[in-house]
């Protein structure tokens, strides 16, 4: 339990740069070049009033009205208006300084567009669907839930290769004797 906590009393982890508050953003793949500069522009600037007030990122700009901006391309407070998503109070307050943001955004060329993650292939799968089992196995040997030991998602990154298996949770701490050594068995 404690090597478990120890990571949340770590401030770090609860901060978020502006410059990378992008990264916090799902889908963004998925929009075309110019809305996704406009979508970290409007991510990077939510955060810092987020910051700045003391509120909640959600607060400032829900996801939702961050992304019908982006792909909205307003010129105009009236097209601001014209958004269901985005509160009557944040136009009022913030409208031309979204707008401004905004062009200045879909003029930036510099960001370099997200491209959509790679499909795992059929190997890989097999990988990931062997590796989760013995994580399941492992679990009901010791009467636990398997989201205990692993996630899917740190198992996949295993699988998948997209990152090192020593840089993997499960192959640290109490994990690695519990699970991390049978997955590595299962690796071999």
């Amino acid at each position: 339990v404690t090597e478990e906590t120890a990571n949340c009393e770590n401030p770090a982890l609860y901060r978020t740069d502006p410059a990378q508050a992008w990264r916090r953003l799902k889908g963004l793949n998925r929009l075309r070049p110019d809305e996704q500069s406009a979508a970290r522009a409007l991510a990077d600037w939510r955060e810092r009033r987020a910051i700045e007030s003391d509120k909640p990122r959600g607060w400032i700009l829900a996801d939702e009205a961050l992304y019908a901006l982006a792909t909205c391309d307003p010129v105009s407070v009236a097209a601001l208006e014209s958004i269901p998503t985005l509160p009557p109070g944040v136009i009022r307050k913030r409208g031309d300084e979204l707008l401004e943001l905004l062009r200045a955004a879909r003029a930036d060329e510099s960001g370099i567009p997200l491209t959509a993650p790679k499909r795992p292939e059929p190997a890989q799968m097999a990988l990931a669907t062997r590796l989760l089992q013995v994580v399941r196995d492992v679990a009901a040997e010791l009467e636990v839930s398997a989201e205990v030991l692993a996630t899917r998602k740190d198992v996949e990154a295993i699988a998948f290769g997209s990152s090192a298996p020593e840089n993997s949770p499960l192959l640290r701490g109490w994990r690695k004797a519990v699970v991390g050594e049978k997955l590595l068995a299962a690796l071999a």
